[in-house]
């Protein structure tokens, strides 16, 4: 037999003097450390091999209920042991249902110790090689809770499962115990179900697990809620404890349908949940729900309500209750909305069976969803848009200087044309009133100064005259936009008739 590693947690330090002495006396045991509380010794509490932990029920600092439910959350192989001062009938169940493997009675004897430890010893190195998991290999576990009946908690539960299940082993589990519906909306027909595993919690393997679950086409496995209402009492929290540890080494993760209603057995998925999910319809009788719901999960140390993620489904732009309001309300950010577009999922609805569902908004809010609580990774062709994007920067910094050029230029030859026509049209007034002048007094000075007359100021150099049979031409320089020499500037003329005037 494989040597077997105790740690406990005692305050009573004659207590603590004689499990030192017994442990040193029993054979193929070690006692690894010993604390007033699991912070304490949390060192040891993580090692991987540690195989028993003993709790006294003289707790002052904590409850030792609360310390065994801890260890059972973390440590779910670590069996654990009880010592008492004196047992009766109630003090063996209470401790068998918080987890616990037995009862060590005080003062300590070498005999039971050696018993007990051994065999709770080697049920948890049988179940630790069994499962052939570490701590680090563990299933994440997803509970998703409506804030109230109907709020879609059991579709967005199936269709998140359904997205997971492309990417790792998922198995959907229905624990809202008395009116569970997965079964219909995976269109499965199992022949057991969560009652026949909370019967055999206490010795639970991984071959009960694979004898209730059923696999769905969609990919999944799906244990079933109880088929009959009084059944429900039987699913207990360390019932439920003890399943969704077992859970957690057999798939990378599983989605719990809780429900809108809190039994001991949904405080218990709530409580172990790596991630829970509430979801809340956009309505004040729903959005107060979900605020009672979490109140309560808060006071009753469920879960706390910064680890709750809030999901707005059937949101439409038209209600009054929008994701702002809801935030406000609930003092958290509304990480996922879902629209009102039930008939996305009617048809596969009506057929029972939501993994056929095409895609869609809903769909699209789902795999925002599991991206949100990190249980799918962005697709690759993010990183390929990404780079695509620096790759469009690298391009734009290299193409922005030549467009402002381009368009410095074609500013420029916009105004230069611009001055050109205008001294199209000054010009032939210039003629014209040259050819005038000549007509009268047949001087080209005179004509010349006329010209000038007619021009504006900013039309070029001085403009130039000249005079034959019938006709006057008036030749002036077109101003330039950049000053590049008179040698460059471009000259336009323009022509007006006459008719000479008889002198006296």
């Amino acid at each position: 037999m494989s040597r077997i590693t105790v740690a406990a947690i005692i305050e009573d330090l004659d207590l603590r003097s004689a499990l030192q002495s017994v442990a040193s006396e029993a054979v193929d045991v070690e006692l690894l450390g010993m604390g007033s509380a699991p912070s304490e010794i949390s060192g040891v509490l993580e090692d991987p091999e540690l195989d028993v932990v003993l709790v006294h029920t003289e707790l002052q600092r904590s409850r030792y209920a609360s310390v065994i439910a801890e260890l059972q959350r973390q440590r779910p192989f670590v069996g654990i042991l009880v010592i008492a001062p004196e047992s009766d009938a109630g003090l063996l169940s209470s401790v068998m249902e918080l987890g616990a493997r037995g009862v060590l009675l005080q003062p300590l004897s070498l005999d039971e110790f050696q018993a007990r430890v051994d065999s709770v010893g080697q049920w948890s190195q049988g179940l630790r090689q069994f499962s052939g998991g570490t701590a680090d290999e563990r299933g994440r576990i997803v509970a998703v809770a409506g804030a109230r009946g109907g709020a879609g908690a059991s579709t967005i539960a199936t269709l998140l499962a359904h997205e997971c299940a492309r990417t790792g082993t998922v198995c959907l589990v229905d624990a809202d115990l008395r009116k569970g519906s997965i079964t219909y909306l995976t269109d499965v027909k199992p022949r057991r179900n969560l009652t026949d595993l909370a019967a055999v919690a206490t010795e639970l393997t991984g071959r009960n697990v694979r004898e209730v679950a059923v696999d769905a086409e969609a990919g999944f496995s799906v244990i079933a809620a109880p088929t009959e209402v009084e059944q429900a009492d039987d699913v207990t929290s360390s019932a439920m404890t003890q399943v969704l540890n077992q859970l957690r080494f057999q798939y990378d993760l599983t989605v719990i349908d809780v429900g809108s209603t809190l039994e001991s057995a949904q405080a218990a998925a709530l409580e172990m949940a790596d991630h829970v999910v509430l979801v809340v319809n956009p309505d004040i009788a729903s959005v107060n729900s979900a605020r009672h719901a979490m109140n309560g999960w808060e006071r009753l140390s469920v879960r706390p309500a910064n680890a709750v993620t809030v999901v707005l489904n059937r949101a439409d732009r038209k209600r009054e209750v929008q994701s702002s309001l809801l935030q406000r309300v609930l003092d958290r950010p509304v990480a996922v909305t879902l629209p009102d577009a039930f008939a996305q999922l009617e048809p596969a609805h009506n057929t029972g069976n939501l993994t056929q569902t095409k895609g869609g908004s809903i769909r699209a809010g789902v795999v925002d969803l599991a991206r949100e609580l990190e249980l799918v990774a962005a697709p690759a062709a993010t990183s390929r848009r990404q780079g695509g994007r620096r790759r469009d920067r690298g391009q734009a910094a290299v193409e922005t200087p030549m467009a402002v050029a381009l368009f410095l230029l074609a500013t420029v030859l916009g105004i230069q044309v611009l001055f050109a026509a205008t001294c199209v049209v000054f010009t032939r007034h210039a003629a014209t009133e040259a050819a005038r002048e000549y007509a009268v007094s047949g001087s080209a000075s005179a004509a010349q100064a006329k010209a000038a007359d007619a021009l504006p100021g900013w039309a070029g150099a001085s403009p130039s005259v000249r005079t034959g049979a019938g006709k006057v031409t008036v030749s002036t320089s077109i101003p330039t936009v950049l000053s590049i020499g008179t040698d460059f500037r471009m000259r336009v003329s323009q022509s007006a008739s006459y008719t000479p005037e008889a002198r006296p």
